[in-house]
This record gives C-alpha cells, structure tokens and sequence, in this order.
C-alpha cells in the first residue's frame, strides 16, 4: 500500500523525546513517505537523529493552532493533488506512547474492510457536551475521503485557534460527523460507544481506562493516562511490560520525564463523578416519582 503519514511533534520545547523516535522508527516501514511537523524548532542533533531513522522531511513552525493547525500546513506542504496519488493519509501525533503491538496488522485489518472509509484507535460516545468522534491522536482516511470536497473543504478551514477547547469544539468533535453525513463510514480498534462509563466524569476510555486500552489491544496509549493516574503508575507500567515489548528503558524513560498530576487531582475527579453517579439516581427518583 502507498500510504503517507502526517506526524505532528506536540512538544512546546525542542526537546525529541526517545519515545518519538522509536515510535517513528516502527511507524517508517508502514509509509511510503513521512512528514514530521514540529511545533518547535528541532535542533540540528534532533534532525540528524530523524534523519538516521529514515526521517528527511520536517516542517518547523510555530507552536499554534494545535496539531489541528499543524496538519493543516502539512498538507499544504504536500498538496492536495499529491495528497489524492496515496491510498491512505494518516494523521497522528506524539502525545501517545507505542506501538506496544504491530501496527501492520491493524492497517491491514481496516484496508480490508471495503466498507471502512476511515479508521482510529478510540472514539468518544454523544454526550450532552460532544458529538460522537474518533479520537484524533490516530486517524488514518482512504484515498477516498481525501480526494472529496468534505475533505479538503474542512482542513483549508482550519484557523490557528489559541484555546484548545475551541480546537476541540470546532474542529476534533466534529470532523467525525461531517464525514458521516457525507456517507463516509469509520472503523475503531476498540469501540468505546456501548461500554459501562458510569465510574468517569466524561466517557474518554483513552483518558481514564488505561487498563482498558490495553486489555482491547490499542497500539498506543496516551501519555496522559499514564500522568492522570498517579496511585496506579506502577501498577499500568508493569501491565504493559506484561503484556507488549515495549522496550523498558524507553518506557522508563517516559515515567521519569512526566509529571504526574497530583493525587488531590485524581480524589477531586472522583468526588466529581460521586456527585455525577448521586445527581443520576435523583433524576431516577424524581422520574419513578
């Protein structure tokens, strides 16, 4: 398969973690061609490092408009009438750790599957906050969504927004459904929509249910659920040395550069769902009533 990936570096310094480089060294073998677009400015050890693992195309801009904007411009840099000559485009960006399982297999799986347009790793359930959507960490799209005009419309749209959650809002709740509308079908590694969220605040299964991830064989985890869940760290790094040969130093690496939020963090989202699980049954009451 001709496929290209659009990979964004998320970190606000010029820091490339080792994380980033394996996990674009595993990713190399999988595209034909890599974009790796940074939202800082790389040094020239860093771009000699991506350079040795096959890396030789980078984009450095400024850190704005999110990964959003910056595969916007990545795709500016490719044009689309180049962009519509491969099989598949996929976006991604660093905030995950992996792949802890081969990725080949998972393309492959979702290539073959004539009814699946596009294709992510996680989805996020309606809520009265958000529509339902893939996750944008990871979404790969066929040749044939990236050729239509639903396509190429939204992402000549994107404007450089400096709050993420209008990021969020307008632009990665959306997309999904726009898509869909259009007849466009997608595909999930693990499909989160019918799965019990009641012990979470929002129903993001690749937030709050690391163990979960991993139990359904996503091939990333956000690093983000490793910080979100100070009391059971140690508990989810052994898990994944369990159950992948995800390289222990990398993995160690990645524990030791993170700040973990603090435990009050984490009590105070359980007071919020304790309270969202007691607002639940007077509802319920109040209905029986």
């Amino acid at each position: 398969m001709n496929r290209i990936l659009l990979y964004v570096h998320y970190n606000k310094s010029d820091d490339l973690s080792s994380h980033v480089l394996y996990q674009l060294e595993k990713l190399f073998p999988l595209f034909s061609r890599i974009l790796l677009i940074s939202n800082s400015y790389l040094s020239t050890e860093h771009l000699k490092s991506l350079r040795k693992i096959g890396i030789n195309e980078v984009v450095q801009r400024e850190n704005i408009g999110y990964d959003f904007a910056a595969w916007r411009d990545g795709m500016n840099y490719i044009g689309f009438n180049s962009l519509i000559d491969y099989d598949s485009v996929t976006l991604m960006n660093d905030t995950c750790i992996g792949p802890l399982w081969d990725l080949k297999e998972y393309f492959e799986k979702f290539e073959k599957q004539v009814d699946i347009d596009f294709w992510g790793m996680t989805n996020f359930r309606k809520t009265k906050y958000f529509k339902e959507h893939l996750q944008s960490y990871f979404v790969s799209y066929s040749r044939q969504v990236v050729s239509s005009k639903v396509f190429q419309k939204f992402w000549t749209s994107i404007r450089d927004y400096e709050n993420i959650r209008s990021v969020i809002d307008r632009y990665e709740t959306r997309f999904t459904g726009i898509l869909t509308k259009s007849g466009f079908k997608y595909g999930v590694v693990f499909n989160t929509l019918h799965e019990n969220s009641d012990e979470m605040v929002h129903p993001d299964f690749s937030y709050y249910k690391p163990f979960k991830i991993l139990e359904h064989r996503v091939p990333v985890l956000k690093v983000k659920a490793i910080q979100a869940h100070p009391l059971q760290a140690d508990q989810l790094k052994n898990k994944i040395r369990e159950v992948s040969d995800f390289p222990i130093e990398i993995l160690n690496s990645v524990y030791s550069s993170i700040e973990f939020f603090s435990v009050e963090n984490e009590q105070t989202e359980r007071y919020t769902l304790l309270k969202k699980v007691r607002n639940k049954i007077k509802r319920t009451i109040g209905r029986k009533g």
